[in-house]
């Protein structure tokens, strides 16, 4: 059985050819089911079309969650996280980094003994 491998977008991972036989299946009734719902987009004012928007969407979203079933996307480590567990030193002594933060303005923060510092403010212990 051949892995394909999976898209270069984090946490998406290999997939076998079963999985993806599957989801491009899925692609298909998909494409099918949201032309039928062209043909009542097309026809314009002799249906709702508030109605046909939303059967557009669900049917999207539907296929969407369908096919993350398969596939089963990941939830990825933030770049911050890579920092967590680390011993340091810190302005209030030796500690652990227990978490980590990004500020608005893009600045990474690390917790060590229940204060918050930038990254700047830390050495290796």
């Amino acid at each position: 059985m051949t892995k394909h491998t999976g898209l270069p977008v984090a946490g998406y991972n290999a997939q076998s050819d079963s999985n993806v036989t599957l989801v491009n299946e899925n692609k298909a009734i998909e494409e099918r089911v949201l032309r039928q719902i062209d043909k009542h987009r097309e026809a314009g004012s002799q249906f709702d079309q508030r109605m046909v928007a939303l059967a557009n969407t669900k049917i999207q979203e539907a296929f969407m969650w369908l096919n993350r079933a398969v596939f089963q996307p990941s939830r990825i480590a933030l770049p911050e996280e890579a920092m967590i567990g680390h011993v340091v030193e810190s302005p209030e002594g030796r500690g652990t980094i227990d978490a980590a933060s990004v500020q608005p303005d893009g600045e990474m923060i690390y917790r060590v003994n229940d204060h918050w510092f930038p990254l700047s403010s830390l050495t290796d212990a």
